[in-house]
Order: structure tokens, then sequence, then C-alpha cells
């Protein structure tokens, strides 16, 4: 076996995305000589930008019969030859078992839950609990461990918790908040709210809306910044004071625009949308759910309970005029959540999964 072990991502797709850039993050960190990727639905951007770095990235692509694509996974998992399968999520890891059992049954498997989810019923579910009891299961906070846990009951291995981490270098040397908003064409004197998150239920984004609204009859020029892209992306075409950038790559020079980053999402992981507003030294707002109470520790940030408007209203409001809390982010994310810190955790694991 390679002294270093090659490891195989298959994760649904790399749009742009909290698991999508953890799994960028950990493939560039790592290299492409013993680093590759399988999509199972699509490349995506960050797919497209590992391409561009010299990564493999192969697509299995859902044509909606169930046997010709995990032929596909098969084939795709057979010229890979990984040592060790990396998979992200409860779908990649039903395919990605079933189909290296058959191809490349001495590789070990490790899989990635990256926040609250529901453990399908039925036959699916029976699927599930049988091969997660055979693979070494991570979780991203200690509330997704006790919730993995649950679902394997007796059986299976200790599951363990790896903090999600990012890499510092694209929020090195950012430009000054006016000159980001120029390059934008975002206006100089707006107080600008942002958030970064997928457009789908349960991030808040109404009740953003909401509180933006609101906390312009103390400041009428605040303004809300919304990346991102998903389904409820029509809901909020035509929103007051609102400005959509859709999905983008340049997240870090937006989040240096910025006044306060907000993220009121009803459940969370460990986001990397908050640890990348941490990186970017900005005042965060956020609920106090998953491991967001941890991330924000130490003067890092402003909790509120999900759904409780006047605690969103008032930490909105003491955002918006201490930046300290911004400083105090930045440190605690080069002391704890670096893609280095993280890279080394798994790169032991995906050592001990092989002895």
């Amino acid at each position: 076996m390679n002294p270093t072990p090659r490891v195989v991502h298959i994760i649904d797709s790399l749009l742009v995305g909290g698991r999508e850039k953890l799994v960028t993050h950990l493939a560039i960190a790592r290299g492409s000589e013993n680093t590759s990727v399988i999509c199972l639905f699509e490349a995506g951007p960050l797919g497209e930008q590992l391409r561009q770095q010299g990564f493999r990235v192969d697509v299995a692509g859902w044509d909606g019969s169930r046997f010709g694509f995990a032929r596909r996974v098969w084939r795709c998992i057979g010229e890979h030859r990984p040592d060790v399968l990396h998979c992200h999520n409860l779908f990649a890891h039903r395919y990605g078992v079933a189909c290296v059992r058959w191809r490349n049954p001495q590789a070990s498997i490790v899989m990635t839950i990256h926040g609250p989810q529901d453990l399908p019923g039925g036959v699916h579910g029976t699927i599930n609990r049988m091969q997660m009891r055979r693979s070494h299961v991570v979780a991203v906070s200690d509330e997704v461990r006790q919730m993995a846990e649950a679902w394997l009951g007796d059986g299976g291995r200790p599951v363990r918790v790896i903090d999600n981490g990012i890499s510092l270098a694209p929020f090195d040397d950012l430009p000054s908040r006016q000159a980001a908003r120029h390059e934008l064409g975002l206006s100089g004197d707006a107080f600008l709210v942002g958030i970064v998150a997928r457009l789908d239920e349960g991030k808040g984004h109404a009740a953003l809306v909401d509180a933006v609204a609101r906390l312009r009859a103390v400041r009428p020029n605040a303004v809300l910044v919304f990346v991102g892209d998903g389904p409820l992306r029509g809901a909020f075409d035509n929103a007051p004071n609102a400005i959509l950038l859709g999905e983008r790559q340049d997240v870090p020079r937006i989040l240096a625009a910025l006044d306060v980053f907000c993220l009121p999402s009803a459940a969370e992981g460990l986001p990397m949308a908050i640890l990348e507003a941490m990186a970017a030294s900005l005042p965060i707002v956020a609920t106090a759910v998953g491991e967001i109470p941890r991330l924000l520790s130490d003067g890092a940030g402003w909790l509120v309970p999900p759904g409780d408007t006047h605690a969103l209203d008032r930490a909105l409001a003491a955002a918006a005029t201490d930046r300290e809390r911004g400083v105090a982010a930045r440190r605690r994310v080069e002391r704890h959540f670096t893609v280095e810190k993280t890279l080394a955790e798994y790169e032991k694991l995906y050592r001990e999964t092989l002895t």
C-alpha cells in the first residue's frame, strides 16, 4: 500500500455548500496525487475548480435507473482504486459502500455526517444502519454524534467527532470594506447585513428579511445581502432592501464588504459559512443550534434562540456597533478551526482504518 493512503471522496455534487467546501479544502490540502472525487449527480463549480487544479473529478450521473447508476458508481470506484473511500452523508454512503464491496473490497470506509438529518425508514434505513455498523463514522458535532449513535444502536464502532476547518489563505490580505464594495458594485454608504447559505427551508432567510426591515427603523441604510442559491430563491426575488448575489466563487471578498454576518438557522452541524465569516473578522449573529455556541464562545459573536425575533433584533443592533467580536472570531478560527487541523485528524483516521 502507498505510505500515503489514496483517498477517494464520494459526494452528491460539488455545488457551493458547507460539506462541498470541506471536501474541496481537504482535497487541496492533501494534493491531487493521492486524492480524487466521485460526484454522484454533477461536478458543480467546486468540482470544476478542482479539475482546473489537476484533480480527477468523475460524475456517475443519475438517469432514473438505479441499476445503471449503481453500475457507473461501481465503474468509477474501480478506476479510482481507493485505499479509503470517504463518503459524505447517507446517500453517498449507501451507494459507495455497496459498490466498493463488489469492486474494491480491501478499501476501508469512512463516512462523515455533516448535520442533523433523518434516517430513512423501511429498507433503505435498514441498509444504512447495517452499512454504518461496518464503517468508520465521523460527525461534525456532538449533536450529530448522538444522532448517529442512536441510529446505530448497540452495534458498530464508536462515532468520533472531527471539527470542520477552513483554509485561511483566501482571507488574508482582503481589500478594505470600501474597496470590496467598489469591486462588487455595492453601495459604500449602506449598512450591509449578509448571509451565506443555501436558499432552503431552515436557514432563516425569511426571518432575516423581517429583522432587517425592523433594523431600518434605526438604521435606514440597512441592506440585506444573500449569497447562495436554492429552491426558495424565487420567494426572495422581490424582497425589500435585499440584494441576491446567487452562488459565488468570491465569498471572501463579499464578506470583506459586509458590516455584519447573520445565520438564523433552525438547525446546523458545524457550519462552514460561520467559519468563513470568522476568518473575515466579521461580527456574527447566529442561532444557538448545533455547534454554533462552541464556535462563537470566548466573545466571538452573539447567540440568539431560534425563532426569537426580539433577541435577533437586539443582537443585530449590538453587532452594528461592535467590531471587537469580529477580531475575537478571527483569533478563534486561527486557533481551533483550520483545515490543517481537520486534515490531520482525518489523516490519522485514514491510517487507523488500514491497520
